[in-house]
């Protein structure tokens, strides 16, 4: 075989780089959005969301899920339109922002969350990383702390509260006793900090979405469906919710159409990556909760 010389290898070079920009370009180019074909029930804008934060904790994000640092960071170093965060309540009733089913998936304290006192969740640090957050001291945070400061602010962010609901391996309970509290304590913080405008709840159980209902029937109600039916939506306009939430791989643009025409507005979930995040860009969606903030922005700019 002949060697190429010095000459021809920098020309070989080149025209490999050449061919990997042109390949690079076409295939930027074809996965561009068409920010104009953009159809929702707001005004065709789509609210950047960050989810529990600035997404799930990564060598790149060494702040803790639904952490208060993780909230505040994506209020106020990226600019977000809101934050969507994970909510459990406490032994005695305090609503907390957290993810897990159990504490010791994510803290140095264990057990559930429904079962422990809130002056013992105050202290629960998040548990170090050697991959992150080594040098941090993020202990779990009441959602009273997020009201209170985001209730001071000029423009408020949108506030996504998801019921994170207590499961089987939390033993047993009296669930309507549960269901009854938990929900008496989220309409007492939106109407203590009046954030009916810019407060926004979800579940995906109705028995929480029609207690809500009931107690404060101007509340802003977003169904996670179980089936992804006609149906369910159908039923979710008449119970009078506001939106759907659904994740990226479950809704068709199709389907986010027939939402909209039946005047409720769609939230999209589980976002990570380029592609993931031009998917559900072209499905029109009034949201979309973020792992990747700038890259949405990006994308949306």
């Amino acid at each position: 075989m002949k060697l190429l010389n010095k000459k021809d290898r920098i020309s070989f070079r080149a025209y490999n780089l050449l061919v990997t920009f042109v390949i690079l370009f076409v295939a930027y180019g074809c996965q561009k959005v068409d920010l104009d074909a953009i159809d929702n029930l707001s005004s065709n804008k789509i609210a950047v969301i960050g989810h529990g934060g600035i997404g799930f904790e990564s060598t790149q994000n060494p702040l803790p899920h639904d952490s208060y640092s993780s909230i505040m960071k994506a209020v106020e170093a990226f600019g977000v339109d809101g934050v969507e965060m994970d909510i459990q309540m406490s032994a005695d009733g305090v609503i907390f922002m957290y993810h897990d089913n159990t504490l010791e998936t994510m803290t140095d304290c264990a057990g559930c969350i429904l079962y422990t006192n809130s002056e013992v969740l105050k202290n629960c640090r998040y548990r170090a990383s050697v991959r992150s957050n080594l040098f941090l001291n993020e202990k779990l945070s009441p959602v009273e702390i997020i009201f209170e400061r985001f209730s001071k602010l000029q423009v408020k962010p949108t506030m996504i509260l998801d019921i994170k609901e207590a499961l089987p391996n939390c033993g047993d309970f009296d669930f309507d006793n549960y269901v009854a509290q938990f929900t008496d304590e989220i309409i007492r913080l939106i109407v203590k900090y009046d954030a009916l405008d810019w407060c926004i709840v979800e579940s995906e159980k109705l028995k929480f979405m029609t207690a809500l209902k009931e107690k404060l029937p101007t509340l802003k109600l977003s169904f996670i469906p179980n089936y992804h039916t006609e149906e369910e939506i159908i039923d979710s306009a008449e119970r009078g919710f506001y939106m759907i939430s659904s994740r990226n791989d479950l809704i068709s643009k199709e389907f986010s159409k027939f939402i909209h025409d039946n005047g409720l507005r769609v939230a999209i979930y589980s976002v990570k990556t380029k592609d993931g995040s031009i998917e559900a860009v072209k499905k029109s969606p009034d949201f979309i909760y973020t792992d990747n903030i700038g890259l949405l922005q990006e994308i949306l700019r």
